[in-house]
């Protein structure tokens, strides 16, 4: 149409939970659009017999009233010229009726697409973040929440203490199991740094002497 308007999506609309507020929120802008379609009252000013004649030139295509509108979707075109001959007839508030409905399923095809997009993509977030975090606990390593809490408390206590240094430390903490292999390895302990945001302040050269902080 020709006063296009931009109608951003609420920025609630990012979850399955919060999905059905678009509905509400259609209404209203459908209800807002049509209020400003017929922004005069000349047609309700014309006497009777006028108001039919200029119906019967709408009706037969001598007049057309959505001259000035952009390409119109499917079927648009000829609920919004049924809605200029209810207003010639006098049935102004079918005709309001009548143009809420063509807004509502005009922005229903304009924002759905968006609305389901931004659900999808928040869904797809949301899992990908979930398979990661799986992927980067290590549930199976059972020295897993131990680690971390080591690791948080030290870095609380010596917030400049490496990286590197705390991996090493870690290893020979927790030692080796019986067929000689590290209880915890540098590619563990790496992952769960990085999947809980530990880690110093900022890295310092030369390293700092520390030591774990542990059963606090």
């Amino acid at each position: 149409m020709s006063d296009k308007k931009e109608f951003n999506l609420p920025k609630d609309l990012n979850s399955r939970d919060n999905i059905l507020k678009w509905h509400d929120y259609i209404d209203e802008k459908s209800m807002e659009a049509a209020s400003g379609y017929f922004n005069n009252n000349d047609i309700e000013s014309l006497p009777l017999d006028e108001r039919i004649s200029l119906a019967h030139k709408i009706d037969s295509g001598e007049i057309n009233p959505l001259n000035g509108f952009d390409e119109l979707p499917d079927n648009t075109d000829i609920l919004l010229k049924a809605a200029h001959l209810l207003r010639l007839a006098g049935l102004s508030n079918t005709a309001s009726d009548l143009l809420v409905y063509v807004y509502r399923n005009s922005l229903n095809n304009i924002l759905e697409p968006k609305i389901m997009m931004s659900v999808i993509s928040n869904e797809v977030k949301v899992e990908i973040s979930s398979i990661n975090r799986k992927n980067a606990s290590g549930t199976k390593n059972k020295y897993h929440d131990e680690a971390l809490n080591i690791m948080s408390n030290t870095w609380a206590k010596y917030p400049l203490a490496s990286k590197n240094r705390m991996k090493e430390k870690l290893i020979e903490h927790f030692g080796k199991d019986r067929s000689g292999k590290n209880k915890i390895s540098d590619s563990s302990i790496k992952r769960w740094i990085k999947a809980h945001n530990l880690g110093p302040l900022r890295e310092v050269r030369p390293p700092i002497d520390f030591s774990l902080v542990i059963g606090s």
